[in-house]
């Protein structure tokens, strides 16, 4: 149907969702946005728990896995 595509996007420090536009994907995962965000914006691309708006994150530069 008819849903929204939108992303977390971070506004200082809390949550917005932001809806977006998408264009083409890639097969690695890559989706191109065409309208809702603006360079450099910075979007959660992955979060353990729910999220909210204005919702608590903490922010990580890269995941960590498991140690072997």
């Amino acid at each position: 149907g008819g849903e929204q595509a939108g992303v977390w996007r971070l506004d200082g420090d809390s949550l917005r969702l932001a809806p977006v536009r998408l264009g083409q994907s890639s097969l690695d995962g890559r989706v191109q946005v065409l309208d809702g965000l603006k360079a450099g914006d910075r979007v959660v691309v992955y979060s353990e728990k729910a999220l909210a708006a204005g919702g608590r994150i903490r922010i990580v530069d890269r995941l960590t896995g498991p140690k072997p």
